[in-house]
C-alpha cells in the first residue's frame, strides 16, 4: 500500500491508516472535515469508524425512550403532589369557609386566609420569601403588583399584615371560599361591563383609600403562561394621584411555577414578593400618573429579572400602553 501511494503521489506518505468507510470525517456538503479528522486520528478514534447502523438506531430509540420516562414520571410526581394538595385543600377549606362565614368582617377575613396560606405554604414544602417589607411603607398606599398566577392574592395575604382591600373581578364571588372572604372583608368587586360601570369602578377603587384603608391592586388585569409583564392600566395610579397617596410596587415571583395557568398541577417550590420604595405623587396631572406607572413597572420588571434571568428578554416585546 506504500509502495503505491508513493507511485501515485510521487513522495512516500508519513503514516498509512487503514479505516473502515466513513471514517473520513466530511460537511453535508462532502468537504473533507479536515481538523475533525485530524483531531480524531490524535485521539486514536479514526481507525474506529462509525458505529453500525443498527447500533445507532439502538442509540435513538434508547435516548428517546429515556426522555420519555422522565417526562412520565415527572408528570406522575406532579400528580401525586397535587392530589396531595387537592386532600389538603379538601379537609381545610370547608372548616376555613365555615369560620369566615361566622366570624366578623372588615380586616379580619383578609389575615384569617393569610395565616391559612401560611399553614398550607408550610405543610406542602413550599417556601416563601419576603423582601423590602420592614415596616416603614406609608399606610394607606396603593400597592400594585404583577400577576403570575391565582396564587398571587393569597400569597399577598400570608405576608402584608395591613388593613387593605383587594380590587378583584365582580365573578369571583360566585365561588364559596373566595366569594366570602370578598364580601366579609369587603374587597372592591370590579365588573368592567361597560363604560359606565367602568366609571362605577374607578370610584370604587377610591372609596377605601379616602376611608384610611390601602388598596392592593394587580394593573395587568389578569395573568397567562406567558412570562414577562402585560401593560399595566392606569386606574390605580390614577387612585394614587387623585388621593395623594404613595404608590408601592409589589414584584411577586416563582408563583408560575407552583401552580401555572392552564393547568390543576402544583408542584412545591419557591416563592418570592419583593417591595419596593414609595412612590410619592409629585402633582395632580395626567403626567404623574404615567410616571408612578412606568416608576413602578420599572421596579417590578428589575426584581423579576434578576429571579427570571429570561424576564427582560420577554418585556422587550411587550411595551407598557400608553
Amino acid at each position: 500500500m506504500t509502495n503505491r501511494i508513493t507511485a501515485a503521489l510521487g513522495v512516500p506518505p508519513n503514516v498509512v491508516v487503514p479505516a473502515p468507510p466513513g471514517a473520513v470525517l466530511k460537511t453535508s456538503s462532502g468537504k473533507i472535515r479536515r481538523a475533525a479528522t485530524r483531531d480524531a486520528y490524535l485521539a486514536g478514534k479514526l481507525a474506529s469508524g462509525r458505529p453500525a447502523m443498527a447500533l445507532q438506531w439502538a442509540r435513538v430509540f434508547a435516548r428517546s425512550a429515556l426522555a420519555r420516562v422522565r417526562q412520565w414520571g415527572s408528570r406522575l410526581l406532579r400528580t401525586a403532589f397535587t392530589g396531595y394538595v387537592w386532600l389538603l385543600l379538601l379537609v381545610t377549606a370547608p372548616p376555613a369557609w365555615l369560620i369566615l362565614a361566622v366570624g366578623p368582617g372588615g380586616r379580619w377575613p383578609t389575615r384569617f386566609i393569610g395565616a391559612w396560606t401560611r399553614f398550607i405554604v408550610a405543610v406542602t414544602g413550599c417556601r416563601l420569601d419576603v423582601r423590602g417589607l420592614d415596616g416603614s411603607h406609608p399606610e394607606p398606599a396603593v400597592y400594585v403588583a404583577n400577576h403570575q398566577s391565582f396564587l398571587d392574592p393569597v400569597v399577598v395575604m400570608a405576608v402584608l399584615n395591613a388593613d387593605i382591600r383587594f380590587a378583584v373581578k365582580g365573578r369571583l364571588v360566585r365561588y364559596p371560599l373566595v366569594g366570602t372572604t370578598i364580601r366579609k372583608a369587603g374587597h372592591v368587586r370590579l365588573e368592567k361591563s361597560d363604560h359606565a360601570q367602568r366609571i362605577d369602578d374607578a370610584a370604587a377603587i377610591v372609596e377605601p383609600l379616602r376611608e384610611g384603608r390601602s388598596l392592593f391592586v394587580f394593573p395587568e388585569g389578569t395573568f397567562t403562561g406567558a412570562r414577562g409583564l402585560l401593560p399595566f392600566r392606569l386606574g390605580a395610579f390614577r387612585a394614587a394621584v387623585d388621593t395623594g397617596l404613595p404608590v408601592v410596587p409589589v414584584a411577586i415571583s416563582g408563583t408560575r411555577n407552583v401552580f401555572p395557568a392552564g393547568t390543576v398541577l402544583v408542584w412545591p417550590g419557591r416563592m418570592k414578593v419583593t417591595f419596593g420604595e414609595p412612590l410619592v405623587p409629585a402633582s395632580s396631572d395626567w403626567r404623574e400618573i404615567v410616571r408612578l406607572r412606568d416608576g413602578a413597572r420599572a421596579f417590578i420588571e428589575q426584581a423579576l429579572s434578576e429571579d427570571e434571568p429570561d424576564q427582560s428578554a420577554t418585556n422587550a416585546l411587550r411595551p407598557p400602553a400608553a
